[in-house]
């Protein structure tokens, strides 16, 4: 009995921290009032994000590229060793990555989200 006491009260406190401690998702009004400065060009964009890859690709000069448009966007970041969700607020856009392993072949297309502020990459997300 002392057991299941315990696994109900150990459930109960798991959701009591996941339910309060995501930040609340904003509304379109909101994300369009903030101000995150002047959105980076497409091609300071691209600038950024082939440097990116070409750091960490294994074979970066054969790396086919399709980028999207520049938005303003949000995500959510954990800070280490804390249980709460902050809510961070940048320019992104989306970019596809073909590039070829140690092997020498094409992996496939790999989806990315490319988050930028004051003209630098703060966090990058592998997306669908």
């Amino acid at each position: 009995m002392k057991n299941f006491r315990w696994i109900i009260f150990s459930v109960l406190i798991g959701l009591a921290v996941c339910c309060f401690s995501y930040a609340p998702k904003p509304s379109i009004e909101d994300l369009n009032n903030i101000d995150m400065g002047p959105a980076p060009t497409e091609e300071l964009a691209k600038k950024i994000a082939l440097a990116y890859f070409n750091e960490i690709l294994y074979d970066p000069f054969s790396a086919h590229y399709e980028f999207g448009t520049i938005k303003k966007d949000y995500y959510y970041n954990k800070p280490a060793g804390s249980f709460r969700f902050d809510l961070v607020y940048a320019w992104s856009f989306k970019i596809r990555v073909n590039a070829k392993n140690k092997m020498g072949g094409y992996v496939g297309w790999k989806s990315y989200k490319i988050f930028i502020r004051d003209d630098k990459i703060i966090t990058v997300l592998e997306s669908n």
